[in-house]
């Protein structure tokens, strides 16, 4: 989280990128993308 706000990003609360973590109910590939956001890395383009 620290090193995103460095990069000048907005990352989303910590327990919101630990639950992005924490979901095993997903395809890794979309899930990814789903922590990349929450780091504050805006990923306009998905598989």
């Amino acid at each position: 989280m620290e090193w995103a706000r460095e990069a000048g990003l907005n990352p989303a609360p910590v327990a919101a990128v630990e639950l992005a973590l924490a979901a095993t109910d997903v395809f890794v590939e979309d899930q990814f993308f789903v922590v990349l956001d929450r780091l504050g890395i805006g990923t306009t383009i998905r598989p």
